[in-house]
């Protein structure tokens, strides 16, 4: 899709959104943050410093505090500050970050283990953490943000600022269950296929609450291109929302993966791998080979990583010697990425990463060892039932010759 120029009207208008956002973020992290003595030098440098410029008065320029002692110590007040020697309030500033402590850095450092360290100590940790810490900040400039809690419908996603509003909204609404066609169904796990051109508003709503709980996702108001996948929970009330993934309609790079989401409450279950799953799952229903849109997260990589050493050795203990031969067939990294529907370069960065790959006699061999397989082999409590997808491919559009248009 060909991109539009920007005039001078519309530079202007982005330039005031931005200072609009900066404003709004700046006022959401003195209002709401735990420790309101922290702020105490951010609100007196926010104003005391505006000028007649409009850009000052919104983007002010703010002074650094110097390096607390402790990790936990409050900062510095801005009295304080105009203590303290310009050399060593310099020196501070040139600082990129504060150095971590030993304990820190150790956990750090150890990264994957089996004492519960590292990364493994945060999965297992991150539960714990209040969300009103976890994600403080606001999505978008909008009244809404104004307001310590924002309840929104489970259904429709519409987002209201008080309890009554929503008591209201909730008389009227009359969604049981994400639009859209309900394209799966196992048990009490659902999927449905929502258009984002059919279904603007709930697309758009979406995007918005997955703001919330993904800092590099980037917000599309045109959702057209899109195709969302919702998880849903059914009981006695309706259709639940436990995340979702997107997807572009049509993607050169054979993309089936462009944003995954699993809201809080669900996470530590397994949804993000079933609807990995799914996804691949789809891939094949189409006949094509698929991969996630890059880059990703650390978290969408370890994940990732997960799910393609599980298919893959899935596909190694289905791979057989046939009856009355002793020796296994040979199999290529494009067999595997063809029984899997996982891109070629997926494949063998898995196998890589499981350093399962050696030379031996002039060829590349995959040497598997029981622990290993043992450790991958029925792990998933949640997998997809082929049998209970309903679901066609769309047949892709193809693009409009001009010329040969009479």
């Amino acid at each position: 899709m060909a991109r539009m120029t920007l005039d001078t009207r519309s530079q202007n208008a982005w330039k005031e959104l931005i200072e609009k956002e900066a404003v709004t973020r700046i006022s959401w992290n003195q209002r709401f943050k735990p420790n309101s003595n922290d702020d105490e030098w951010f609100k007196r440098a926010f104003y005391t410093q505006a000028t007649s410029k409009p850009t000052a008065r919104f983007l002010p320029t703010i002074v650094f505090p110097p390096k607390p002692k402790s990790r936990y110590n409050p900062i510095d007040t801005l009295d304080e500050l105009e203590n303290k020697t310009d050399t060593e309030h310099n020196s501070n500033i040139l600082q990129e970050m504060y150095p971590v402590e030993k304990e820190y850095k150790d956990v750090l450092k150890d990264g994957f283990s089996k004492e519960g360290k590292g990364r493994y100590k945060y999965l297992n940790l991150r539960n714990e953490i209040p969300l009103e810490q976890k994600y403080q900040y606001p999505d978008i400039a909008h009244e809404l943000t104004s307001c310590p809690v924002v309840y929104i419908c489970e259904f429709c996603l519409k987002y209201c600022k008080d309890v009554d509003a929503i008591k209201r909204h909730r008389t009227k609404c009359t969604l049981i269950h994400p639009p859209g066609n309900e394209i799966y169904r196992n048990g009490t796990t659902s999927f449905f296929e929502v258009d984002g051109r059919k279904n603007k508003a709930y697309s758009h709503n979406l995007c918005l609450l997955a703001k919330l709980f993904l800092d590099h996702k980037t917000l599309y108001y045109d959702t057209d291109p899109f195709m969302f996948y919702i998880l849903t929970e059914f009981d006695a009330q309706g259709f639940h929302i436990v995340g979702y993934f997107s997807k572009d309609k049509e993607s050169n790079e054979d993309y089936n993966l462009s944003c995954i989401l699993t809201l809080p409450p669900y996470q530590k279950k397994g949804y993000g791998h079933f609807m990995i799953e799914f996804s691949y799952t789809l891939s094949k229903l189409e006949g094509k080979i698929g991969t996630p849109e890059k880059p990703l997260s650390d978290l969408g990589l370890l994940s990732y990583r997960r799910y393609w050493s599980e298919a893959l050795m899935e596909a190694l203990l289905n791979h057989k010697p046939k009856d009355g031969d002793l020796d296994y067939p040979s199999l290529s990294i494009n067999d595997l990425s063809e029984i899997t529907a996982i891109k070629k370069e997926d494949v063998l960065a898995a196998l890589q990463n499981l350093n399962v790959i050696r030379y031996q006699q002039g060829s590349y061999v995959l040497s598997i060892t029981k622990d290993l397989f043992d450790s991958y082999h029925d792990k998933r409590r949640l997998r997809v039932n082929s049998k209970s997808l309903v679901w066609t491919p769309k047949l892709p559009t193809k693009p409009i010759n001009q010329f040969q248009i009479k």
